[in-house]
Formats: structure tokens, C-alpha cells, sequence
């Protein structure tokens, strides 16, 4: 067995004993919420919503990158024969709904303590804990999701020079010309160390990309509009679907919440990083925290989840080979080469954003100083672009099984400060 199978079936062995346990955890930790905590340590607060633009900024520029396609699609092509594409989608909707509170008690745990997560844990539940979580978490973003940006601008663009040029790039090209001057791009804006030149940059870029992407379903939507009933009548289906049926969850429930918090960042405590930017009240800042993973899951996951059931549906493809060039060309079909190029300028900047924001974990995470910080965020991320070219598939398994430690840590600590460390914040 090679390095990939192991870490493989390790995460997936990990991934299907732990996700009943999540569900009960997050449906147990949302009855301690509003039963108790809310009103204990907190008070009803008035919200200013230009308050939430430099958090808002933050973690929908780190949410909505090249995993809204790369992921997803990788997510649609694990599921087993006799399972569609929309499975993703409607399990997706299902567990955010069951899972929003946990965003929301998340901050409120954060916000009541004054402390970020990796701190929060260390208080919580001991330093040992802490430690696991922080070089799981850096290792998560900086090298996983951070790997997976990589991998999906090298995609776009080498789709590109296919369908433009007819050059196919080798790997080393790829990482050449798409690799590193994303590198080099990224690396002279964190290299600023001017904080309102990084908030601005990634404002700038994360609303275009979504602008851009909206705008694209929106329209791919309305030039299939006749393929509107059948998707929705695909999701009905596969709420009955016995194929989907996996120790007695639904396999879509599972790639699904995977894919919520990869996209989403659900439960890793990124979220609640990006809430300390600014000094709201924890009822805010936690409302406030729910706004870019709706937007996330719905451009995301359902967006990308309704191109793909289209692919299928007039190309004749089978889950399990499924590639970005697919979905391109019935972009293509529907919307030109202007369609093409919107969903690739949405892909490198998506990308773009997700690293920039990265840095701001890596920075609350590490805490050593701004040299520390830049150096080894620049070191990790660089290597990551190189494992995303030259090894990509191992970059999925590796994000599954480290979303699975974080987020169990995170989660064990969330639910000790509901029933027992809460009482020494109450009001």
C-alpha cells in the first residue's frame, strides 16, 4: 500500500465513524446555545453592517476558491455508480442547515472568551490539544488548500492553452508559468506587511470573483432553463436513492459535509479568526459569520453541482471522469468563449483570493512575528505549489484527513465550553 491508499483510507475509515458523531455533537452544542449559553454570557446587541466588511472580506476571500470547482467536481466524481451529481447539492443544503448553528456557536465560544481558536483549545482543553491544532490547521490551509488553489489555476490556464493554442504543457510548464508567478504575485503583497494593502487587495479581488462567477450561473442558468425540472427532480431523487446508502448515512451526506467544510470552512475555526478582525459583539460577529457560507455553499457547491448535472446530461459523461474541460465546453456551448473566459478569470482569482487570505490564518495561527510569519507561510505555500503540479491527487486525501483532526478538535472544544467552561464568562 502507497502513501496515497493509506492516507486514503485512513481519512475515509476517520470520516464515516465520525460524521454520526458530528451530527449529534452539532445538533447537542445547538440546544446548549439557545437554551443556555446565549443568555448567560452574551446580551442583544444592534448590528452595523459595515462591521463585518473587513471579516466578511476575510472569509469569503478565503472561502470561494478554485475548490468551488476543483472541489466540488473531485467530491461529484468520488461518489459510486448510480448516485448523481446532485446528491452533492442537496446533501450540501441539508448539512448546512444542520450545521449553521455550529458556525454560530464557533464565534460566540470565540467572542466570549477573547481568545482565537488555537487559544480557546489551549484554554479549553491544554496546550497538547492546541499544539495538534495548530500544525494541523497550518498544514490544512497552507499546504492543502493553498495546494488546491495551485491545482486549479494550473488547470484553467492549461485548458487554455489546449483549447486556444493547442499546446498541451507539461507539469514543469504548468508550474512555471502558473505556479510561480501566482507565487511571486501573492508573495509581493503579503510582502508589503502593510495590513489595509492586504484587506484591500483581497476585498478587490474576492468581489470580482464572485461578481463574476454569479453572473455566470446566472446566465448559463437562464440558457437552460428547459433543464431546470429534471435537475430538480434529480435532487428529489436522491433523497430515496439506495446506491447513495454507506453504513447507513448517505455517501452524498458525507462528500457533502466534506466539501462544506472545505468550502465553507465549517467547524475549523478559520471563521472565527477572521471575526477578531474586527471588535464586534458575539451575537453580531456570529450573524455576521453566516453571510459568506451561505453565499459560499450556494455559488459553490449548488452552482457547480447544476453545470455539472448539465455536462452529464448532454455529453454523455459518467461520475468518476468528469474533468474541468467538460464543464468548459458546455460553457462554451451555452455562452461562447466569453462564457470560457469568465469562468476562468473567476478560477484565478477565486484562487488568488483564497491564498491571500491564507496568510491571515498563518498569521493568527504561528503569532511569531512578521518575518516568522511571511517566511514560513512563503516556504509551505511554495511547496504546496509544487506537490499541487506534480502530485495533485494526494492533495485531496491529505485535506480530508486534516480537516478531520482539526475539526474534531475544534468540535470536542466547542462542547466542553457549552456545558462546563461557559459559567466562568457568564454576565
Amino acid at each position: 500500500m502507497n502513501l496515497q491508499q493509506l492516507v486514503s483510507n485512513t481519512s475515509s475509515l476517520a470520516w464515516k465513524v465520525f460524521l454520526p458523531i458530528f451530527i449529534i455533537l452539532t445538533l447537542i452544542i445547538t440546544y446548549r446555545l439557545v437554551k443556555t449559553v446565549l443568555k448567560a454570557t452574551t446580551v442583544k446587541e444592534q448590528f452595523k453592517f459595515t462591521d463585518t466588511l473587513g471579516p466578511l472580506a476575510i472569509s469569503l476571500g478565503s472561502m470561494v476558491g478554485t475548490g468551488a470547482v476543483i472541489g466540488v467536481l473531485g467530491a461529484i466524481n468520488r461518489l459510486p455508480n448510480g448516485v448523481a451529481p446532485e446528491a452533492i447539492a442537496l446533501w450540501s443544503v441539508i448539512g448546512l442547515i444542520i450545521m449553521l448553528p455550529l458556525i454560530y456557536a464557533e464565534v460566540i465560544t470565540s467572542k466570549v472568551m477573547k481568545l482565537v481558536p488555537n487559544d480557546y483549545i489551549a484554554t479549553i482543553l491544554g496546550t497538547n490539544f492546541s499544539k495538534i491544532y495548530i500544525i494541523s490547521f497550518f498544514l490544512l490551509y497552507i499546504f492543502g488548500f493553498d495546494g488546491l488553489q495551485y491545482s486549479g489555476i494550473a488547470s484553467a490556464i492549461g485548458v487554455v492553452s489546449i483549447r486556444q493554442f493547442g499546446i498541451t504543457l507539461t507539469a514543469a510548464q504548468l508550474f512555471i508559468y502558473t505556479a510561480l508567478p501566482v507565487f511571486i504575485i501573492v508573495s509581493a503583497i503579503i510582502l508589503t506587511k502593510k495590513h489595509n494593502v492586504f484587506i484591500k487587495s483581497l476585498g478587490a479581488i474576492i468581489v470580482a470573483a464572485v461578481l463574476s462567477y454569479v453572473l455566470l450561473l446566472l446566465v448559463f442558468t437562464a440558457t437552460t432553463s428547459s433543464y431546470l425540472p429534471i435537475y430538480m427532480t434529480n435532487l428529489g431523487a436522491e433523497l430515496t436513492n439506495k446506491t447513495a446508502i454507506v453504513s447507513g448515512l448517505p455517501i452524498g451526506l458525507l462528500l457533502g459535509l466534506q466539501r462544506i467544510i472545505q468550502t465553507s470552512e465549517l467547524g475549523i475555526g478559520s471563521i472565527s479568526m477572521a471575526a477578531s478582525e474586527a471588535d464586534t459583539k458575539p451575537r453580531f460577529a456570529a450573524s455576521a459569520a453566516l453571510i459568506p457560507v451561505v453565499i459560499t455553499v450556494i455559488i459553490s457547491i449548488i452552482g457547480t453541482s447544476y453545470i455539472t448535472s448539465y455536462a452529464m446530461s448532454v455529453s454523455n459523461l459518467t461520475v468518476g471522469n468528469i474533468e474541468l474541460v467538460d464543464l468548459l465546453n458546455v460553457v462554451d456551448l451555452k455562452l461562447g468563449t466569453i462564457g470560457v473566459y469568465v469562468f476562468i478569470i473567476f478560477m484565478i482569482l477565486s484562487g488568488l483570493s483564497t491564498l491571500i487570505g491564507s496568510f491571515y490564518y498563518c498569521e493568527k495561527i504561528i503569532n511569531k512575528g512578521s518575518n516568522i510569519n511571511i517566511a514560513a507561510f512563503m516556504i509551505v505555500t511554495f511547496f504546496a505549489s509544487a506537490l499541487a503540479i506534480f502530485g495533485f491527487s494526494l492533495i485531496f486525501d491529505l485535506i480530508d484527513l486534516l480537516m478531520f483532526l482539526v475539526v474534531s478538535i475544534n468540535l470536542v472544544a466547542i462542547t466542553k465550553f457549552m456545558f462546563v467552561d461557559y459559567k466562568n464568562y457568564k454576565l
